[in-house]
């Protein structure tokens, strides 16, 4: 890729900060408009160019990065976004220039092969890369929004806004010369957006020189770069004005060596150039003067026109000779021919203009290949290209013998020119058109600004609020806990006065005791004699008791369960139902555990749904019911190791669900007891979705040290089994950890886990005390029992079922929770920490006991823990779960 060259060149620099290099740290000053009332015409300057320059910097190393990458489940890609300071010497800015020119120069092929040296500050790293014709609108932020992913690589960013609209150039400084390669390669010829015709076009920069612009200082400058044939400076097409390129697009040069852009040539309407547009009025030569090329002989120039027409004729602008004449076709000079005084040869020496025209035969010469150039136009009739004819060729055919041009030339000129005139009218309501475009899209961007800096305004005050409010708040807490800390001083002098008197009182009944212990010995023998006996007999009492508790409530379950079944064989009030209902669902070991939570909350919604409630048990039990509703669910005695007498029971009542809460303690025959009743149902017609016993953490989440490796078996053989039947409909409840289980210990502890097993899980509140493992801080979901058991009884009437189901109240670290139960009690917690080395010296391995599962728990936890979502939650909104610290203030708050 040839190398560019910058060069920035400033006028009357005397007032106004100039960098000795553009990329050292630049000020930041309030941004000045760059384009002039009209830039196209600067009378006082010559070069159009010559206007306001502004610089807008960007460095990487004092920008703030902002990014929010949320790590979880949901999709989408890592957002960054660049947020600018608002101090002195922030990582973002504007730099004004006073008025000056950009020039741009590029290395020749020539220099490339012959490796010419580069000027001076030019360097060859390859880190520095230019983007020219950058949109006006795009500021360093815009710009770094478009390259994001590269952005990382960036360490300096500067585009350079000179006096012409819609023109800008982006210099882009790289650390490594690895990742200019990088963005030259992705971004060269990608569109800026989707809505904008502009592509990026990206170029290797040598060098950026900035100076001032005076006459020995420019000329010195442009000599060093001209000078030496290696660089030249790249011109501009003169309609869009845009810095024409042949490597970055096409390039088309006119008779008349005038070069525009492709693009903009082909927009023009008219055929004649239009830098120059010159046309020379046609003279009809005599038929003397046609037979013979005016420049094949000296003899051949005998032409002579009338004394009428001497005022029109065109003479050579040197010796006035009016015969053989040539104009040239870039600047309009009329000379004679080289077989005259060879004026028009000599003009072409003196100026380096290549083509000239022939006035009588409108042929053109080209000196450079001393020869004439082939001309082509399109022909109207069938649009095809044939050879342009000369003027001699048709002077035949025209009327008159006169010298001067005709009537019909008058004509066809006066056409002419009302074409000019039209096509003028029609560029002028063009431009008005372009120009009132324009001028809306100022207005409403300048609208725009307003409203944003009404918002900015806006948002400025809310934080002003927001901070003046924390400030306040913060003063609240400090004299809160100076008040505190006041209360505390005074207690423990009241518990020092107290201590004090305990002690006194302490000596006094240590005497006492002494002399009470002597007399108290030997009543104590005949005391411990006498609870032995009484022990003895309340054993016995407690027996009997027991055998008549026993008898007494298989009495009332045998009778409840007779007049049950009595109600649904006569269809009575909501047996009835039961007996009828349009989805029968089967909760397996539904009389105690979870189970029983999501059998009670079947049966509140039995009536909303018409269900019919069915539970599996490995014992008799009677119906259950629940308070304040005629609902009860039927208990049918199974044995789950007996497939027939399984597919009997489902089959006899038409089961559409199952719903598996099984728990065996011997873990071997987990899996196996839930695939013989999964197996005898799918013998079932009716029979279309089963969920197996998960109701924890996902056991296919948990890694390496699974505690419910014992629930991988059943999963496979699902799969396996969903390939033969179709039908089949399955999913795992994953709930995680119940909320329950914090309640231990607490004066409502029968109700709030009145299905569960009594034990604390890590927070023992009662106890006040807490055993983490790791540092505390891994997320964990908890659901209440009672919230699950309603999300799973809601879950019936999905019309399908995923692989998981997974639900949560909350998501909370064991740090918060302790931090909670603290909060609510009042009190501090003595937390304990273990570490994986801790546990695994403690642990047996493979497991043995459930203490050891438990300490596989830990570890899984300590890991990472087993991630899950809320996707319940989203489907079923009118499910409202509790939160932990709902459930520890609803059992502990006043309650310790």
């Amino acid at each position: 890729m040839r190398g560019y060259c910058v060069r920035i060149s400033i006028k009357d620099p005397k007032n106004s900060f100039i960098p000795r290099s553009i990329f050292d740290e630049l000020p930041s000053q309030t941004p000045k408009p760059t384009n002039r009332r009209n830039a196209t015409y600067n009378p006082q300057n010559k070069d159009y160019r010559f206007g306001p320059v502004r610089i807008d910097w960007l460095d990487k190393s004092k920008f703030t990065m902002s990014a929010g990458k949320a790590k979880d489940s949901r999709s989408g890609p890592a957002v960054a976004s660049f947020i600018p300071k608002d101090l002195e010497g922030s990582g973002t800015g504007a730099l004004n220039l006073p008025d000056g020119v950009v020039h741009v120069y590029r290395e020749s092929s020539r220099a490339l092969n012959e490796e010419t040296a580069s000027p001076d500050n030019s360097t060859r790293d390859g880190t520095i890369l230019g983007v020219l014709a950058v949109p006006s609108w795009m500021t360093p932020s815009d710009f770094l929004t478009f390259a994001a992913p590269a952005a990382e690589g960036i360490s300096h960013l500067r585009i350079i806004k000179d006096s012409v609209p819609n023109r800008s150039m982006a210099l882009i400084k790289f650390p490594k010369s690895e990742d200019a390669a990088e963005f030259a390669e992705a971004y060269n010829g990608k569109p800026f957006n989707s809505m904008e015709p502009e592509i990026c076009h990206v170029v290797h920069v040598l060098s950026v020189k900035i100076d001032s612009e005076d006459a020995i200082a420019s000329q010195f400058a442009l000599g060093s770069l001209q000078g030496n044939s290696s660089f030249y400076e790249l011109p501009t097409c003169p309609v869009c004005l845009e810095r024409m390129d042949s490597a970055v697009t096409g390039l088309i040069t006119v008779p008349c060596s005038h070069t525009f852009h492709c693009t903009c040539l082909s927009k023009w309407g008219d055929s004649r150039c239009p830098v120059c547009r010159y046309s020379q009025t046609l003279l009809k030569a005599s038929s003397s003067s046609t037979s013979h090329h005016p420049s094949s002989s000296p003899s051949s120039s005998t032409f002579r026109p009338p004394p009428n027409a001497t005022q029109n004729l065109s003479s050579c602008s040197v010796c006035g000779s009016t015969t053989n004449l040539w104009i040239c076709l870039i600047c309009g000079n009329i000379g004679c021919g080289r077989y005259g005084r060879a004026h028009a040869h000599s003009h072409y020496q003196l100026t380096t203009h290549l083509y000239a025209l022939e006035l009588e035969t409108q042929r053109v010469w080209d000196y450079a290949g001393d020869g004439y150039v082939h001309r082509l136009i399109q022909n109207r009739a069938d649009g095809k290209l044939v050879e342009l004819p000369s003027a001699s060729m048709v002077s035949d055919s025209r009327e008159g013998t006169g010298g001067g041009p005709s009537a019909a030339d008058a004509l066809t000129a006066e056409k002419v020119e009302a074409i000019g005139i039209e096509y003028s009218y029609l560029l002028t309501s063009q431009l008005d058109s372009q120009r009132s475009y324009y001028e809306e899209q100022t207005k409403e961007l300048h609208c725009q600004v307003g409203e944003l800096r009404i918002l900015i305004e806006r948002l400025q005050e809310d934080l002003d609020a927001s901070r003046m409010a924390e400030r306040q708040a913060e003063e609240e807490r400090k004299r809160s806990e100076e008040a505190r800390v006041a209360e505390i001083l005074r207690e423990k002098t009241k518990a020092e006065q107290r201590a004090n008197k305990m002690t006194e009182l302490a000596r006094r009944l240590e005497k006492e005791l002494r002399e009470e212990r002597a007399v108290s010995e030997g009543l104590m023998q005949n005391l411990g004699t006498l609870k032995e006996k009484a022990k003895l007999v309340d054993q016995e009492k407690q027996e009997f008791q027991d055998k008549i508790t026993e008898l007494e409530e298989q009495l009332r379950d045998v009778m409840f369960y007779l007049e049950a079944k009595e109600k649904i064989e006569q269809g009575e009030g909501v047996a009835g139902e039961a007996a009828g209902g349009s989805l029968e669902v089967v909760i397996a070991a539904g009389t105690g555990g979870i189970g029983r939570y999501i059998v009670e909350a079947l049966l509140a919604i039995q009536s909303k749904y018409s269900l019919y409630i069915i539970v599996l048990s490995r014992s008799a039990s009677p119906p259950i019911a629940i308070p304040n509703s005629s609902s009860t669910a039927e208990v049918v005695q199974v044995d789950y190791a007996n497939s027939t007498q399984l597919e009997s029971a489902l089959r006899d009542h038409q089961i559409d669900t199952i719903i598996s809460t099984l728990v065996n303690h011997d873990l071997t025959q987990f899996s196996a007891v839930q695939e013989g009743l999964l197996r005898a149902a799918l013998n079932v017609p009716t029979f279309r979705r089963f969920a197996p016993s998960e109701f924890g953490a996902d056991s296919e989440a948990l890694g390496a040290y699974n505690y419910y490796a014992c629930k991988l078996p059943l999963l496979q053989t699902i799969r396996t089994l969903k390939a033969h039947h179709p039908h089949l409909e399955w999913t795992k409840f994953v709930p995680g950890t119940f909320t329950n289980y914090f309640a231990f210990g607490s004066p409502g502890m029968d109700e709030a886990m009145k299905y569960l097993g009594r034990r604390a899980v890590r927070v023992d509140i009662s106890n006040g005390t807490a055993n983490i493992p790791g540092d505390g801080e891994t997320k964990i979901y908890f659901t209440t029992a009672e919230d699950a058991a309603r999300f799973v009884a809601e879950a019936t009437q999905l019309e399908a079922w995923p692989e998981k189901l997974d639900m949560a109240g909350d998501a909370l670290s064991l740090n918060e929770v302790v931090k909670i139960a603290e909060d609510v009690t009042g009190r501090k917690m003595e937390v304990k920490y273990t570490t994986k080395d801790d546990i695994l010296a403690v642990m047996n391995s493979p497991p043995k006991d459930w203490k050891d599962y438990f300490y596989l728990a830990d570890l899984s936890i300590i890991e990472g823990g087993a991630k899950q979502g809320t996707i319940l939650n989203e489907m079923l909104p009118s499910v409202k779960p509790m939160n932990v610290k709902q459930f520890i203030e609803k059992w502990w708050r006043g309650k310790q």
